[in-house]
């Protein structure tokens, strides 16, 4: 199931849960699916946002980012508050940028 679809640097960024593909191309004779090799995927469709050109966004273990080659997660300081939250909250998450930077809002 497809849980997200971002732009990023003339591609297209397809999120899954737990997996994270690129659409590359410029016509449909050359359009090519790249699995990103990463091992996280997008939880809350709503929470990605671009910042910088990174696509940030919330999987189950926290919140990442991905700069077409790979993702990075930078949750390290609200891990806790992260884990606390239902499933519902996360699911339903929205991200935003404001001054190139990433916030993320939850219903608690």
């Amino acid at each position: 199931v497809i849980t997200g679809i971002a732009p990023l640097r003339g591609n297209l960024v397809v999120f899954k849960r737990h997996k994270i593909y690129q659409v590359l191309g410029s016509s449909i004779r050359d359009f090519e699916v790249r699995d990103t090799h990463a091992d996280v995927g997008c939880l809350a469709p709503l929470s990605i946002a671009n910042v910088n050109n990174k696509l940030f966004f919330l999987s189950e273990r926290g919140v990442y980012y991905f700069d077409g080659q790979g993702t990075v997660r930078v949750s390290d300081n609200i891990d806790l508050d992260i884990r606390s939250l239902s499933a519902d909250a996360k699911v339903w998450a929205h991200g935003g940028s404001h001054r190139n930077r990433y916030y993320l809002s939850v219903s608690v």
